[in-house]
């Protein structure tokens, strides 16, 4: 798809624009230099949109409202707010600039005024009623601890899913995104605990608490978001990445053979976890670090009990180019050959 928001705004009747104006796109947001995501509201459902631009030139453009349309228009109304959006913002940059310099805002006067203790009740009556914006005030402020367990991340994570949703089972996608923007905020020291200790076991550990209890609660809820799918990938390249970034090749080497032995060889907990991560340390790796890891996937699968049906086809496409690759494709046909019964 390659459509130029320009010429396609340009193309639009008096009447088309009316109708997208009444579409109501809430909480659009470019997560990252053009690329746009968006709630589309249609009656009682709410549809979650990705806008990828080039420019001004939309690249890719996704809805899960699963129209049998190449485009429809749930999308157009976004892309119809990203044009107004920056129209729009930088009016308002104007007007802000001429009113920052002379007056401040109401909330902020009044906590010049307001005593500490005046303040803390307030906040206690307002967490009371608001579990989520409690759980946020958490996350953000008591960021003291240096040291982090399994443990201590489950009982985050908990936490964060109760908060926003309860006992539920299905959320809608603006509840999705208060979750994982305040596990974006939990996650930051965490995040970095795992970078200083990236060539000690604590590190993968942390990894696959995060990845396991994340797609715990994405397979308990019934949604209809990408959200989750993109955390998964996102956090898995990150510490891909940071872990083909250890300096000390045996402490990666030993990196390595954990993560390939509990694919191929143990009870296969973390599963989904490790073969994502997988895909990312080799797809990402030096020719040395993919040659080292074709040689362990080799040596595992050699002595593994699972075949290919015990894996997506995704995995074993990844698996499949990794032993053409590394020449010993056909030294494994018996896990890649087909079962009939």
């Amino acid at each position: 798809m390659e459509i130029s928001l320009q010429n396609w705004i340009k193309s639009l009747t008096r009447i088309e624009k009316n109708k997208l104006e009444k579409i109501i796109v809430r909480e659009l947001d470019e997560e990252s230099k053009n690329y746009f995501v968006a709630f589309v509201d249609e009656k009682e459902k709410s549809h979650d949109v990705h806008v990828y631009l080039n420019k001004q030139v939309i690249e890719k453009s996704t809805c899960d409202c699963l129209s049998a349309t190449t485009t429809c228009l749930h999308q157009e109304a976004v892309w119809y707010a990203i044009v107004n959006r920056k129209t729009i913002s930088s009016t308002q940059k104007v007007i802000k600039s001429k009113k920052t310099s002379t007056k401040t805002s109401v909330s902020a006067n009044l906590l010049q005024t307001l005593t500490k203790e005046e303040i803390q009740d307030w906040l206690k009556d307002v967490f009371k009623k608001n579990k989520v914006l409690e759980q946020q005030f958490v996350v953000t402020f008591s960021q003291e601890q240096k040291e982090y367990s399994v443990e201590d991340v489950k009982k985050l994570m908990d936490q964060t899913f109760f908060a926003v949703a309860g006992k539920r089972k299905t959320l809608e996608g603006i509840k999705i995104k208060k979750i994982l923007d305040t596990l974006d905020i939990a996650f930051k020291p965490i995040k970095d605990y795992i970078i200083v200790n990236i060539n000690q076991s604590i590190a993968y550990d942390l990894y696959t608490a995060i990845m396991d209890g994340m797609l715990v609660f994405d397979q308990r809820i019934a949604h209809h978001s990408k959200r989750f799918n993109d955390f998964y990938e996102s956090f898995s390249l990150w510490f891909a990445l940071n872990l083909n970034n250890i300096q000390e090749v045996p402490y990666w080497e030993l990196q390595i053979q954990h993560i390939i032995k509990n694919i191929f060889i143990d009870n296969k907990k973390s599963i989904n976890a490790n073969c994502l991560l997988a895909m990312n340390l080799y797809e990402n790796g030096s020719n040395q670090q993919q040659a080292y890891f074709g040689k362990v996937v080799f040596e595992n699968i050699r002595y593994s009990s699972y075949l290919r049906y015990d894996y997506n086809e995704q995995f074993i496409g990844f698996i499949r180019t990794v032993a053409l690759d590394h020449d010993y494709f056909d030294e494994l046909t018996f896990f890649f050959k087909p079962s009939f019964g």
